[in-house]
């Protein structure tokens, strides 16, 4: 089987340990994060990091692998003059609207940054984690924009892969601010669960979509 299927594989694969649902957020806010004094707010700043750039990293092996699939599969049918301006526009998705615009968090060096800023940095985790799900699945609905075409013409499906964006996950970072800060702190927890459940949301639609491609790319 050729290496980059492998590589797509893998990456489809590996999202069993990375794409992982988070504990159920009322429980989190009405309970645990009182009987556990704070402690279960900061695994779960933990956690919400963790996932975003395990998916990050993930998704690189991902769209990277199907870039390389998609200009050695057009070379071996002879297709590659026919189909490089498109490759190349594949690859720039994946280059400026996925790795420029997606870029990993960091838990722990977030944490201590947060710390010697008196939480200044606070603020700016909780703008790249407002943003990273939106981000992402704009990232994914280009690729796939771009991709779609190249598959057909290498004869690997007739209908396109869908993948259907979320406008809720696009939130303003300083509209919510003002209003968690106008409301005492009330939008803040509706902010907060958002941020919580957001990727829950998407996992389906990226995970039907990766299915779909895995599918025509091995048969």
């Amino acid at each position: 089987m050729n290496q980059e299927v492998l590589r797509i594989e893998r990456s489809v694969r590996d999202r069993n340990d990375s794409d992982k649902v988070l504990i159920n957020y009322w429980l989190y806010f009405f309970l645990l994060s009182w009987i556990t004094f704070g402690i279960m707010g900061l695994v779960l700043f933990f956690q919400r990091i963790g996932r975003v750039d395990k998916f990050i990293n993930r998704k690189n092996t991902y769209f990277e692998g199907l870039v390389n699939y998609c200009e050695q599969t057009s070379k071996e049918k002879n297709k590659y003059d026919e189909l490089s301006t498109q490759i190349n526009k594949l690859k720039d998705v994946y280059e400026y609207e996925f790795l420029k615009k997606n870029k990993t968090i960091n838990a722990g060096l977030s944490l201590l940054l947060t710390i010697i800023t008196f939480g200044i940095w606070g603020i700016v985790v909780m703008y790249k984690l407002n943003k990273a799900w939106d981000s992402l699945q704009r990232a994914e609905q280009k690729f796939y924009d771009e991709l779609n075409p190249i598959l057909t013409k290498l004869e690997l499906t007739k209908y396109p892969i869908n993948f259907r964006i979320k406008t809720n996950k696009s939130r303003s970072f300083i509209l919510y601010l003002f209003l968690s800060i106008i409301t005492l702190g009330i939008w803040g927890i509706v902010w907060d669960y958002k941020i919580h459940t957001d990727a829950d949301d998407l996992y389906p639609e990226f995970h039907t979509a990766e299915d779909s491609v895995l599918g025509a790319i091995k048969q």
